[in-house]
């Protein structure tokens, strides 16, 4: 399995086991920079921080803002952008399960966040 380790600074180092032909094993390293990147321990509050608040800001000075999440499957862009979601069951009068977001718990996402400061 590969293992990815967070560096402060937007630094991630991805460590590959791999295998040589004369099938000694190995680990490759590979360094990545990027503006930011965060680890798993890492809370929305910490990512609106020190991503999206000064965007918001920036609104308030006229300024236009767009965010958005990128990535793999699964990795978590819903929950980030969104936050902890609570799915209600179906009704007689509301056959479709209806999903909720959670907006003042501890895992509120981005877009409630920038809400938050922007109202």
């Amino acid at each position: 399995k590969d293992i990815a380790e967070i560096i402060p600074n937007g630094r991630v180092l991805i460590h590959e086991l791999k295998t040589k032909v004369d099938l000694t094993k190995f680990v490759e390293t590979n360094d990545f920079l990027f503006d930011d990147a965060f680890g798993e321990d890492d809370s929305n509050e910490i990512i609106y921080q020190r991503t999206v608040k000064h965007l918001v800001n920036s609104v308030f000075d006229g300024g236009k803002a767009t965010c958005f999440a990128y990535g793999q499957t699964g990795s978590g862009k819903t929950f980030t952008m969104m936050g902890s979601s609570i799915t209600t069951n179906s009704t007689p009068s509301s056959p479709i399960p209806i999903t909720t977001y959670d907006t003042s718990g501890p895992n509120v996402g981005l877009y409630v966040l920038a809400a938050k400061d922007l109202f």
